[in-house]
C-alpha cells in the first residue's frame, strides 16, 4: 500500500487554548485574524462588544469568502450593525466557539478556500 504525504496549510492551527493558538510552531496570544497568507497580530479587539464596523472592514478588505468569528468557549454575537458591514460585502460570517471555529478554519484552509479566522481575546 502506498501512502502519500498530505501537505498541511501554512497557517493551520495545531493547538489552541483559551489565551493562545499555535501556528507553524509559534504561539500567538491576544486577538488576531488569520488567513492562508497572513497573521494579523495588530487586529486588536478585546471584547465582542467592541467589535465595530472599522475592525470588520479591515477583514472585508482582504476579500475572504467567509469570516469565522470566535471569542472563547461561549458563542458571542457582535452588534448587528457591525455584522451588516460583512454581509453588505457579500461575505459570509459565522460566529462559533473557539473549538468549532479552529476546526472549521483548518478544514476550509485545506480545501483552499478564502477564509479568515478572527479570534477575539480579552486584553
Amino acid at each position: 500500500m502506498q501512502f502519500s504525504r498530505e501537505d498541511t496549510p501554512r497557517h493551520a492551527i495545531t493547538r489552541y487554548a483559551p489565551d493562545s493558538v499555535r501556528i507553524a510552531g509559534s504561539d500567538y496570544r491576544g486577538s488576531l485574524a488569520i488567513t492562508a497568507d497572513s497573521i494579523l497580530t495588530d487586529w486588536q479587539c478585546g471584547d465582542v462588544s467592541a467589535l465595530d464596523e472599522a475592525l470588520l472592514a479591515r477583514l472585508v478588505a482582504l476579500e475572504p469568502e467567509t469570516i469565522l468569528l470566535a471569542a472563547g468557549e461561549r458563542v458571542q454575537f457582535p452588534d448587528a450593525a457591525a455584522m451588516r458591514t460583512v454581509m453588505r460585502a457579500g461575505i459570509g460570517i459565522e460566529v462559533m466557539n473557539d473549538g468549532a471555529a479552529v476546526r472549521t478554519f483548518n478544514v476550509m484552509l485545506a480545501e483552499g478556500r478564502r477564509v479568515i479566522l478572527a479570534l477575539v481575546r480579552g486584553d
